[in-house]
């Protein structure tokens, strides 16, 4: 997703879907696992996801994502956060990720996903307005 929430060149879709964030990754000695927090996609893009979090994380930021969407195997990404604000009905914050291919990600797995989707009722998908 963008800097400018409203500034998106391609579709967007209302979509929950639990997701796992690596806040911390594991030490490289192993003496610390990984901090991985469970929240929910609320809209996803080809380029991004906005998820709910019950805590605020830095702009900047870059978190490894895995989606799991129901009747797929997890989808494992990396989102850069790009704005974050404060969610008034749950005290948690909607969080913006700009995602980008590296390795051992499944970008272009998501973007299959993500341009398969229709805003049928029968997916539970709507498209968000612009």
């Amino acid at each position: 997703m963008l800097s400018d929430k409203e500034d998106r060149g391609e579709s967007r879709f209302r979509l929950v879907q639990t997701v796992f964030v690596e806040l911390q990754p594991a030490s490289r000695d192993g003496s610390k696992p990984p901090i991985i927090v469970m929240c929910n996609s609320s809209d996803v893009s080809a380029n991004g996801i906005q998820i709910l979090l019950h805590e605020e994380i830095p702009m900047g930021s870059i978190l490894r994502l895995c989606v799991d969407m129901k009747n797929l195997d997890p989808i494992f990404l990396i989102g850069e956060v790009k704005w974050v604000q404060p969610d008034a009905e749950t005290d948690g914050f909607l969080i913006g990720l700009l995602l980008f291919e590296a390795e051992n990600t499944d970008t272009q797995i998501w973007e299959k996903v993500i341009a398969d989707l229709s805003p049928s009722p029968k997916h539970g998908v709507q498209p968000t307005p612009p």
